[in-house]
């Protein structure tokens, strides 16, 4: 499950620009705190769209973006591994959090039980809120 209501294109786009902004900080034209957010690495975030995007297989990625695994059979499956927890790091940062996916769910449940927003349905819960303390 991905960010909900977020297509594969989607996806691949927010990908595709996490990479230009990768490799812009990498160029020294910005410095903007791209760890601090969670932005994986360049390598990364190429594994992820070489995969979605491009359709290679596992050995294929770790031949192209990890050379120095394409000697021998047990050397390429470490090369593979690799390249699995590159695709894996990319997929964890779009795969939202518990505490997202429940506040979404409330979020969806207000809205058709309610038919109003979040926001609005928290105004209107503070607005009735009595003191329990019994003054």
């Amino acid at each position: 499950m991905a960010i909900p209501g977020w297509s594969k294109e989607d996806l691949i786009r927010w990908v595709e620009q996490r990479l230009v902004e990768r490799r812009t900080k990498e160029a020294g034209k910005i410095s903007g705190e791209l760890d601090a957010q969670g932005i994986p690495d360049t390598t990364s975030l190429e594994v992820w769209l070489a995969k979605e995007r491009d359709g290679l297989s596992w050995q294929q990625i770790a031949i192209k973006y990890y050379p120095q695994y394409r000697e021998h059979s047990a050397i390429k499956t470490a090369g593979v591994s690799k390249a699995r927890r590159a695709y894996m790091l990319v997929a964890r940062r779009l795969e939202p959090t518990a505490r997202q996916r429940f506040q979404y769910a409330m979020d969806r449940t207000i809205r058709d039980v309610f038919s109003c927003t979040p926001e609005d349905f928290k105004r209107y819960l503070n607005s009735i809120r009595v003191d329990k303390r019994g003054k």
